[in-house]
């Protein structure tokens, strides 16, 4: 019996592109949406709407040690990522230097790049596999 759930992980799904993809997505059949994002209010209005079972994690992914978080999940359920969504980001006024503005951007960018990684992780042996033969 295959336990594994299929998921799609959305990140910034409390607002814009990130909750209008968890909208489409709800409708594909998956076992879960894992909806990411800062604000758990928005994040339980949106779950609250969609039919498919929605796993909550209020992080952001600007803050490398919340990765921490997204990280064990992973690793804990294992589940098979179908579908990932890298919607997550902010905006700023006024021009961007090296200032908190800029790391702010620097490790959201880093954010999203570790996270395809990570959503990767459970096909890496089959890659591994297929790479030695």
């Amino acid at each position: 019996m295959n336990n594994i759930k299929n998921v799609a992980i959305i990140t910034g799904a409390s607002s814009g592109l990130g909750a209008e993809y968890a909208k489409l997505l709800d409708k594909e059949g998956l076992d879960e949406l894992w909806l990411i994002a800062r604000r758990k209010e928005r994040l339980d209005s949106l779950a609250a709407k969609l039919r498919t079972q929605c796993q909550i994690l209020t992080l952001d992914l600007t803050d490398e040690m919340r990765l921490d978080e997204l990280e064990r999940e992973l690793a804990g359920q294992k589940p098979h990522v179908t579908y990932l969504v890298n919607a997550a980001g902010f905006g700023c006024i006024g021009t961007c230097q090296r200032g908190a503005v800029f790391w702010k951007l620097y490790h959201a960018q880093r954010s999203n790049q570790y996270l395809i990684l990570l959503s990767m992780r459970p096909a890496r042996p089959l890659c591994c596999h297929i790479a030695e033969h």
